[in-house]
This record gives structure tokens, sequence and C-alpha cells, in this order.
């Protein structure tokens, strides 16, 4: 099995040294490393080319402004192998992580493995972050895991040449690509053993950015249904409860807080599998983490609204 891994990257100069060490610690390492930047503006193609002296097997690719879509499709066309291994910037691999992967597809004869992928939760504001934005683990093979990263996955080039690639859009591009694999029926296997460890946002400033501009993209891709339009709902019921808590009842007002302490209390219960979960900390998972989770909502609907603002602005000047 000749393995090219494939990493998408942009301003990545805090986290690319952590991810290079993680590559070269693989207890299997890939055949080659083909690294895109998608138009880095601090010093991460530097940190590449530093790392890439006396190799014969990194390949850094300048794709300027590429979305993580268009950057990885211009990542396998370039690789030789096969196989393709997909992580991203800020992430640090386990050291089994490729050579897990690779003996699971083999083992299965798989078409796709999708391995795990755990949050860096060093602060209790990544803690409590976690908690709300990250997926439950679910039970695999008697282990638990996440399912379904791109950031964790290694496929037959042929799987990615059946769908048509990744499509060029700046989120939710892994997911529409993740779906057009199962509308095609390919054998699909999960690995829990293979771990990645991802860097999420430190700071609400942060926070804002990633969610707000995820939202944009996604709204601009048509793709509201599942994310946009049940927050919506959830938000104009709770304006329901306030207006009948004033011309009504004040107990609807207590309706409206057992809601929002349900939906935080199973944010945190459902993730009660994570290693950094504390007892102690339960006061600042319920207090901040309620926060960010209406937090996530405001940036949610920001991005919503910038895009259907460029969209009105778009038509207005073709009818002009």
């Amino acid at each position: 099995m000749k393995i090219s891994l494939v990493v998408p990257l942009k301003d990545e100069e805090n986290s690319v040294g952590r991810l290079l060490r993680s590559i070269d610690a693989q207890t299997r390492r890939p055949d080659e490393c083909i690294f895109v930047d998608a138009g880095s503006a601090d010093a991460t193609v530097s940190f590449l080319k530093d790392a890439e002296e006396g190799r014969h097997n990194r390949l850094i690719i300048l794709a300027e402004s590429a979305y993580p879509g268009k950057a990885r499709n211009i990542g396998v066309e370039k690789a030789s192998g096969d196989i393709i291994a997909f992580t991203d910037g800020g992430i640090e691999l386990d050291k089994d992580w490729l050579k897990n992967l690779a003996e699971e597809m083999e083992i299965a004869s798989a078409d796709v493995v999708y391995g795990h992928y755990a949050p860096r939760a060093d602060t209790i504001f990544k803690e409590c972050l976690a908690l709300v934005m990250m997926q439950p683990q679910v039970m695999v093979d008697g282990k638990w895991m996440r399912k379904r990263s791109i950031a964790s996955s290694l496929m037959r080039r042929s799987v990615w040449q059946a769908v048509g690639g990744f499509p060029d859009e700046r989120a939710g591009e892994d997911r529409a690509f993740m779906m057009k694999i199962d509308e095609a029926n390919f054998k699909v296997r999960y690995c829990p053993s293979a771990i990645i460890t991802w860097d999420i946002p430190k700071d609400f400033k942060d926070v804002w950015n990633r969610f707000s501009t995820y939202s944009f993209h996604n709204a601009n891709a048509g793709r509201i249904w599942n994310w946009h339009v049940p927050v919506l709902v959830m938000y104009m019921g709770a304006i329901v409860l306030i207006g009948l808590g004033i011309f009504v009842s004040p107990i609807f007002y207590a309706v409206l807080v057992g809601g929002l302490l349900i939906r935080i209390a199973k944010k945190i219960f459902g993730n009660r599998r994570e290693s950094y979960l504390r007892a102690t900390h339960m006061p600042a998972y319920l207090g901040l983490g309620l926060l960010l989770m209406i937090f996530i909502d405001a940036a949610t609907f920001a991005g919503w609204f910038k895009s259907c603002k460029s969209r009105i602005i778009s038509r207005k000047t073709i009818i002009s």
C-alpha cells in the first residue's frame, strides 16, 4: 500500500510544527506528504520549507487563496499513491494513527476508513466549548469514538475519483463529500484506535469568527435545513414563551429557563465519556457552556444574515 498524505493548510504557523512532528513520529509513515498551502499570510510556508530540507518525500504546493476542498483536490491530483490519507492543520496525530487506519483498510478490504478525533481541551474554556460544539461519541466495535471526519481518514484514490472530488467551498465541503461516498455505497469502516487531536477555538473571538464563517458559507451553499432552520425554530419558540410570560403567567419564564438548562445538560452528559471531564468544573460547564451555546447561535444568525444580505445585493446588481 503506497499511502500519500494530503494536508491543506492556511495560516497555521502556531500549529504546523506540532503536526509535522506527529507525522515524523508515525509508526507507519506515509510514503509521501503533500502540503497544499491555501494562501497563508503568516510563516506557515517557511515552517514547511524548513521541515522539507533533506527529505525526498515531501511536496509543498502553493495554491494561493484556495478553499479547503480545492486544496485537497489539488493535493490528490499530485499524489502518486493509490491510497490517500487526509488530515488538516491544527491537528496532532497519534503515533499509531496511520498504521491503525491502514491495517483496518487491509483487514476489512475497505474503500474508506474513518478514525477518531478528540478536542485539545487544555483550558476550562475549551472544555466547555468542546462539550457544546462537538458530537458525542458512539460505540463502534466495542469502543467509543466520534465517527466521520475527513481530517482522520484513509481512502482509495478511486473513491475520490468516483465521487468527483471535494466541492470547492469554504465550509461543509467535507460533509458533502462524505455524503457522496455514502450514496455511492462504498465499503466504509471505522477505526476507534486511529486518533487525532484537534485544536479548537481558544476564545470568544475565535469562536465567533469560526461559526459565523461556517454559517455564511453553509447558507450560501443552501445547507440551512439541518442547522440554521432548527436553531431559528427554537428561538421563535423562546420568543413565544417570553410573550406568554409577559401577558399570561411568569411560569412560562420558568419553562424557558428549564428548556435552556435541559439543552446544556444534554450537551454535557451526552459527552460524559470525555477524558477531560471534571466534576469540580460542573458549574463552569453549566454557566460558561450555556453562554457559549447562545453565543454560537448568535454567530450562526450573523453568518446567515450576511449570506442573505450578500445574495440580495447580488440580485439588485444583476437587475440594475
